[in-house]
């Protein structure tokens, strides 16, 4: 169960006298042995090592030792400034005999420590957090040592705060340092602030900021939010033992539809490191239902360069902000059913009107490969199989509907296009349904091919067209890589129901390729010419003739023409 502290000062008294309040870090857990074993020197005993730091004695007296489901107390012991304790099992308190130079204390009941990590508190007189830790087994970083045998130690006591990176498997051959110096210790300072990594809303009144590390609690309970449009705060609280994530509960309740900003000031880590101006903001809103078309599958890269990452990215075309929880990417069978379902998160996370979130299987080589990518909006999973060549990408949300789907292959790439490596597919335009085939072509080299997490290259913006009919750009070159290499013809209708022929010509008048031929026209949409003609040579440079016949539900005929230019690669 979780355990908030929040911005209040409490008093723990009797007639006369005042119970001692001890601050975090007062005392701490040094060394952890989760697998003992036969095959080492030590005891065949679990233990944890608790250090005074301090320059004076605590008496353990009423404190306690707790994992995540027991919390057992302490006797009524002193451990002097300086001094190491060892806490082991009653029961195996007999195999400690020839440690007769060392404090050892045996408990009962034992909270185990668990194989495979464990969260693990020490608690003063007053339930008040003196020191906190969530090991893993990942934290070894030695996979014969993590077998058994062997403990963990901390390497900087003066940065306690510091978990993984301040922790790794025992050097002394024996299998570790029980009750006095650790064998790892060394210089390990921690000279980066924490970084606000989410914010979620609870219910409308409770806000979560979820940070990447242990906070100091008194500079979380004094910091300065803002929240934008504003919204009063009533109280600010730390969930302990994690001491990552901060309680806001607020005077008013949220309301739906509104993308709130909050911007956060203050707040410092355990190692008294500042929150920076560069991570220290977020958004959050009270999530709606999505309905197909609201997110779209935006842009993928199934054929990575060689060591390089796939990505698949998604795009908020509506004005909802979005719950990823329990969302899931597919593909298709044999069959042609959806198949190799992947979670995108088992948590809140919230995608808001406008926003790009890529989905990669190695967030930090798909930076690498792509600089310009927005890193900030990956999200690293386990994506489903994506061949190179052509397969399906499946977009499904919580209640197993499907919100989008692609059945690409490598024919949507730009004919002159020969190399596939590295360049992604991008969608032209979010209002033009996935499945159409002319609705996708490849990233450009201006762009490194691709562009992860932001606006595609090749996008195609509708909005303000001219009347009926417009090409954009009116140049192009069809073999530059380093710009857009083809012409978007897009209209616009007040009604349904047009029907279209559109010709390119050249300046003599011969026909060169046929864009649209009676085509039933819905009341906006686009078509493209990728400077080929119609036996998908690559047309020459020079002036042509694009030629629009319409005919509307009447059988009216209106024409009228265009020039676009084929030039030479800049």
């Amino acid at each position: 169960m979780e355990r908030f502290l929040f911005g209040v000062f409490l008093c723990f008294c009797s007639i006369g006298v005042q119970a001692q309040l001890y601050s975090f870090n007062d005392l701490l857990i040094t060394e952890i042995m989760a697998r003992p074993s036969t095959r080492t020197q030590l005891p065949d005993s679990e233990y944890a090592e608790i250090h005074n730091p301090g320059s004076t004695p605590i008496s353990l007296r009423n404190f306690t030792f707790s994992d995540a489901t027991r919390a057992v107390p302490l006797p009524d012991v002193t451990i002097d400034a300086g001094e190491y304790l060892i806490l082991v099992p009653a029961t195996r308190r007999s195999l400690w005999a020839d440690y007769t130079n060392f404090k050892i204390i045996g408990l009962s009941p034992w909270p185990t420590l668990n194989v495979g990590g464990d969260d693990l508190s020490l608690k003063g007189p007053n339930g008040e957090l003196v020191f906190t830790i969530s090991y893993s087994d990942t934290w070894y970083r030695d996979n014969i040592k993590a077998d058994g045998g062997y403990s963990l130690e901390m390497i900087d006591l003066n940065y306690p705060c510091v978990e993984r990176a301040n922790w790794r498997a025992t050097d002394d051959p024996s299998g570790g340092t029980p009750g006095r110096e650790n064998s790892v210790l060394a210089a390990n300072p921690d000279t980066v602030g924490p970084i606000l990594q989410r914010v979620t809303l609870d219910n409308t009144r409770q806000l979560r900021l979820i940070f990447n590390e242990k906070l100091d609690p008194i500079s979380a309970l004094n910091a300065t939010i803002q929240i934008e449009p504003m919204l009063a705060i009533e109280s600010i609280g730390i969930v302990e033992p994690s001491m990552r994530e901060v309680i806001v509960r607020l005077k008013e309740e949220a309301v739906e539809g509104i993308y709130y900003s909050i911007e956060v000031n203050g707040i410092r880590d355990c190692s008294g490191n500042l929150l920076s101006e560069s991570a220290n903001s977020g958004n959050f809103g009270l999530p709606s239902p999505a309905v197909p078309m609201d997110v779209v599958i935006n842009e993928i890269l199934p054929n990575p360069r060689t060591g390089g990452a796939k990505f698949v990215e998604i795009y908020n075309a509506s004005d909802k902000i979005l719950n990823l929880q329990n969302w899931r990417l597919a593909n298709r069978n044999s069959a042609g059913d959806p198949a190799n379902f992947r979670t995108i998160t088992t948590d809140v996370f919230l995608l808001g009107p406008r926003e790009y979130l890529v989905f990669t299987d190695n967030s930090s080589v798909l930076a690498r490969e792509y600089p310009k990518g927005k890193s900030e909006r990956f999200l690293q999973m386990t994506l489903p199989s994506y061949p190179q060549s052509s397969g399906s990408v499946i977009l499904i949300d919580g209640n197993v509907t499907i919100l989008d789907q692609l059945n690409y292959d490598e024919r949507l790439h730009h004919r002159l296009v020969r190399d596939y490596k590295g360049v992604s597919l991008e969608r032209i335009s979010v209002k033009t349904p996935t499945e159409n085939r002319e609705n996708w072509t490849s990233g450009v080299q201006s762009e490194g091919y691709a562009t992860p997490g932001y606006q595609n290259a090749q996008r195609l913006q509708i909005d303000g067209i001219a009347e009926n009919f417009s090409i954009e750009p009116k140049s192009f070159a069809p073999d530059d890589p380093g710009t857009p290499n083809f012409a978007t013809i897009s209209y616009q209708f007040a009604n349904q129901g047009n029907v279209a022929n559109i010709t390119i010509y050249d300046v003599l008048g011969r026909e060169i390729k046929k864009v649209a031929q009676n085509e039933l026209l819905g009341t906006e949409g686009f078509f493209t010419w990728d400077g080929t003609d119609q036996t998908g040579r690559k047309a020459r440079i020079g002036y042509y003739i694009v030629f629009f016949e319409i005919y509307d539900m009447e059988g009216r005929l209106r024409s009228f023409k265009e020039t676009i230019v084929i030039a030479t690669r800049f």
